[in-house]
């Protein structure tokens, strides 16, 4: 089932559950509004970029089935530099995915590079490395992908990852794509 009709089943539940995702986000990363804000213990807080998805990713090539596992997903990591126009680096450092379709995403390693230009337009995230299980086993898939900014705030992502290992039966190259990322890019 593709992700724009298990939306439509779900309703008004869809749109709640993604309204209490960004909710949770934004509680999570209070930092992530402001550059630096001061805690009342007097610490810095280092402003966070957040990212995260309510079941639009697919993996297209992941299994060999009719659609393609739909996936939601959410990543976080501190801002390592920042030009204080929206364009910043981030050391993405909490991934989490969950997918239907029987597969499961776990990260093999963190520490990826998320970087946005144009004043948080666009972005990348590179060295993405994916552990993807499904039915045939485990695979390692490592890549980047890119998200561009629409008029509604919303971010087109997809990009490519490639297979680093055998015995998962997913095709070598996969497409990772989400037509509705939200990125929280703080200035």
């Amino acid at each position: 089932m593709t992700a724009r009709r298990r939306s439509v089943q779900l309703g008004a539940l869809g749109a709640g559950a993604a309204a209490a995702l960004l909710l949770g986000a934004m509680q999570a990363t209070p930092a992530a509004a402001t550059p630096a804000a001061v805690s009342p213990a007097g610490a810095t807080q280092v402003p966070t970029v957040v990212g995260y998805t309510g079941w639009d990713t697919s993996l297209s090539g992941v299994t060999h089935e009719y659609f393609a596992p739909s996936c939601g997903d959410v990543f976080r990591g501190p801002v390592t530099s920042s030009d204080g126009s929206g364009d910043v680096v981030a050391r993405i450092d909490s991934f989490t995915m969950s997918c239907d379709e029987g597969v499961t995403v776990a990260p093999h390693s963190l520490g990826w590079t998320f970087t946005s230009t144009g004043g948080g337009r666009s972005f990348t995230l590179a060295g993405i490395d994916l552990d993807i299980t499904t039915s045939q086993g485990t695979c390692r898939y490592t890549g980047s992908v890119q998200g561009t900014k629409d008029d509604q705030g919303l971010y087109f992502m997809t990009g490519t990852l490639e297979r680093g290992s055998a015995g998962c039966g997913g095709d070598p190259q996969i497409t990772v794509t989400d037509p509705e990322q939200v990125v929280g890019i703080p200035n």
